[in-house]
């Protein structure tokens, strides 16, 4: 019984002990008169499942009976157990005269682990090559490695490669491959390159899924805000120029950096921006079948850094407080923005702004001392530097 069911039977034996009359009753439930004389008259006979919904007391007219179910799980269990499923509704209806659907015999059967035999696999599907785009910028695939690059410890290679040309546009070493350090490659790559196309990527926490919206992820919405169509693939075989040039690095990259005695991040990365990625593309790269460039004109670097961010959106309190990563901070001045949307942008440096549309905030850090009774205000980019 729900909560209500139980606070309505509650109800019902207060008019039975005569404490409620049936008028009180009924504006309490919110019923008719005539429904809550019928609501009791139920509840009088049926006990606490009088109150319940006849729809839900009674039993559905297509259900099973539990002894044929109890009759056919012994009968799997014994008579037939060596018998797989199909076999055995075959023998059943013939031998045993009980008629009963596949469907809930597999629910059964798997219910009390009874299925015998495994689904068979499928032998490998012949996937068909996809040619490439013929223009540069129509596709970007971009992907993230984690291996032991250099030194003795892991990091991760992001890297976005044209699928036109197979070179690589932009590849940087960073600790993960996680939502801000891809905004950083995508960034990097409309900064030098232009607006492409579309992303062909994986389907990572930070990409998204095939079955949701482009925006319900921070990668997605910043290339929504850009024009730029986000492809989820559902095999990595479908991205698999960006598949490849991951096992060519780690074949060619990393013994050129032990080579070199290179073993930290800025290291690595200098060498790859500066040495490995022009030879690479030299070696590598292939023309495309259409000359013209499909890449777009950036907007501009400001711009970029409001649409490669993280963004979040918080409601203002009515003392002029906005609450976020676990802090407070006040916005400053005498106007009152009580209950307005806040549009809180963490730049890719870690920098914090608020705005209300194009209006930016000015805004301090607003937290309570240990000592004292009464909050202090610091800075904001005072806390940016602890």
């Amino acid at each position: 019984m729900s909560k209500v069911e139980i606070d309505r039977y509650s109800l019902i034996l207060n008019v039975l002990d005569g404490r409620l009359s049936i008028s009180e009753f009924s504006v309490l439930i919110q019923k008719s008169y005539r429904q809550s004389q019928r609501i009791i008259k139920r509840a009088s006979l049926l006990g606490a499942y009088g109150v319940k919904r006849k729809e839900s007391i009674s039993l559905p007219h297509n259900k099973t009976s539990h002894l044929l179910k109890e009759q056919v799980v012994d009968l799997l269990r014994t008579k037939y157990r060596h018998y797989n499923l199909t076999h055995f509704r075959e023998s059943l209806y013939e031998n045993e005269g009980i008629k009963i659907g596949k469907n809930i015999l597999y629910r059964w059967a798997k219910e009390y682990a009874l299925i015998k035999y495994p689904k068979r696999r499928k032998g490998p599907k012949l996937l068909h090559m996809r040619p490439r785009m013929s223009q540069e910028g129509m596709m970007i695939q971009l992907d993230g490695s984690l291996h032991v690059w250099y030194g003795k410890l892991t990091s991760t290679l992001i890297a976005g490669i044209d699928d036109a040309t197979s070179k690589i546009l932009w590849a940087e070493f960073f600790d993960s491959e996680n939502s801000v350090n891809c905004l950083s490659v995508m960034r990097s790559i409309t900064e030098k390159y232009g607006i492409a196309n579309c992303y062909y990527v994986d389907q990572a926490g930070h990409f998204g899924k095939i079955n949701e919206e482009q925006t319900s992820t921070q990668v997605g919405r910043a290339l929504s805000e850009l024009g730029v169509k986000l492809i989820l693939a559902t095999r990595p075989e479908s991205k698999g120029r960006v598949e490849r040039l991951f096992r060519t690095l780690q074949d060619r990259l990393i013994a050129e950096l032990n080579r070199n005695c290179i073993l930290t991040k800025e290291e690595a990365n200098n060498f790859l921006k500066t040495l490995f990625i022009p030879r690479f593309n030299t070696r590598f790269g292939h023309e495309p079948r259409v000359k013209a460039s499909s890449f777009c004109e950036p907007p501009s670097s400001s711009k970029l850094d409001k649409i490669f961010c993280l963004k979040f959106e918080r409601t203002v309190t009515k003392t002029n407080l906005i609450s976020f990563d676990a802090k407070r901070y006040m916005i400053q001045g005498h106007q009152s923005f009580a209950n307005r949307s806040v549009t809180v942008r963490v730049s890719i440096n870690g920098k914090i702004d608020f705005s209300i549309g194009d209006e930016e905030l000015d805004v301090i850090l607003y937290e309570k001392t240990r000592s004292h009774n009464h909050y202090s205000s610091l800075p904001l980019h005072m806390q940016l530097s602890n």
